[in-house]
């Protein structure tokens, strides 16, 4: 468990998949957390996915940006009860089902989908990764609440005017 998160610039080509991910297990019987983009239509997309024993949820979002031009920071933050999907440390989308609970390691792949458009062979996506980080956290963690905005204690009192400005001589 804990926070992943990785500054990353990706020009995404149509034909391949550019993934942060975690995986354990065996086919059928793995467990896993994607970050996957893809280009579809000269549209960005990211795949967040929580698999647990094989058993998948998933949320697919256009990317309101252009992720070529500039770093952004895409990541997770995995507890025993959900994965939160963050996008420059804005939560996009929980899932709260399909946790996984075995123990992993971090890939970041880049792989050619088997149906790739064929002028996708004379062009490579590209994954630039400026750092990567794991925070630890222990168990789950409270899902967090706005806090109330707090009431003014005291009136404020005035602030005092200054003395006279001192002349040169």
């Amino acid at each position: 468990y804990g926070k992943y998160a990785a500054s990353m610039k990706l020009d995404i080509k149509p034909g391949s998949y550019l993934t942060l991910l975690t995986y354990a297990g065996s086919s059928g019987a793995n467990d896993e957390i994607n970050v996957q983009f893809e280009n579809v239509n000269s549209k960005n997309y990211v795949y967040f996915g929580s698999t647990a024993n094989g058993q998948q949820s998933l949320y697919n979002y256009e990317l309101p940006f252009n992720p070529a031009t500039a770093y952004h920071t895409y990541g997770f933050n995995w507890y025993t009860d959900r994965v939160e999907f963050v996008i420059d440390n804005n939560i996009v989308w929980t899932a709260t089902s399909n946790v996984p609970s075995k123990s992993t390691g971090v890939i970041f792949n880049n792989w050619v989908k088997s149906d790739a458009p064929t002028t996708s062979v004379t062009t490579v996506s590209k994954m630039y990764v400026d750092w990567f980080s794991i925070q630890s956290v222990t168990g789950s963690q409270p899902t967090p609440t706005p806090s109330a905005t707090p009431k003014p204690s005291a009136t404020p009192t005035a602030t005092p005017k200054p003395s006279a400005t001192p002349t040169a001589t």
